[in-house]
């Protein structure tokens, strides 16, 4: 793999979530170029035999992807966090 423009964290957080932590934390622009957003709020939902993983975000120099960031935050419990850029 390689650096690239693109974002697409899916699939680092799958894994994230699969060793069951107290919380995650991601650092993006949160410009997301896969289904990022549509994948956590299907595995990260609470129910009856499993707890929900606060995921906290950390925006990083974003015009845009801020909201996406913002809502993964708001969907698991988790805090958001604006860097600004220089």
């Amino acid at each position: 793999r390689t650096l690239g423009r693109a974002t697409m964290p899916a699939e680092a957080l799958q894994v994230a979530l699969s060793l069951n932590p107290d919380a995650v934390f991601l650092l993006s622009d949160g410009e997301l170029q896969d289904e990022s957003l549509l994948m956590l709020r299907m595995i990260n939902a609470p129910n009856s035999t499993t707890r929900q993983i606060p995921i906290h975000t950390i925006s990083l120099f974003s015009g845009e992807g801020w909201w996406t960031l913002q809502q993964i935050a708001a969907d698991s419990g988790g805090s958001f966090t604006p860097v600004a850029g220089n």
